[in-house]
């Protein structure tokens, strides 16, 4: 049995955005499956990540955001 967890973080400076983890996990059969699932976890939130960075970044260029800002999302596969 292998379990899938993904987590996604989106931070910034506080009085700008908050700490917003999410965290989601799924039992898979197999260390195989977990992998093939957890890959196209990711291949799916990509273009997510791509747009939101992108809007960050616009947001820096214009003065909106000064400081570090950001969006985490990583899965990974545990054995149980």
């Amino acid at each position: 049995m292998s379990v899938l967890l993904i987590t996604i973080l989106m931070y910034g400076h506080p009085s700008q955005a908050r700490f917003v983890p999410a965290i989601h996990s799924i039992e898979f059969s197999s260390k195989n499956a977990c992998q093939a699932a957890r890959d196209t976890y990711l291949r799916e939130l990509e273009p997510i990540v791509t747009e939101l960075n992108a809007a960050i970044k616009d947001a820096k260029d214009v003065g909106d955001i000064k400081s570090p800002a950001g969006i985490i999302i990583t899965g990974n596969c545990f054995d149980r």
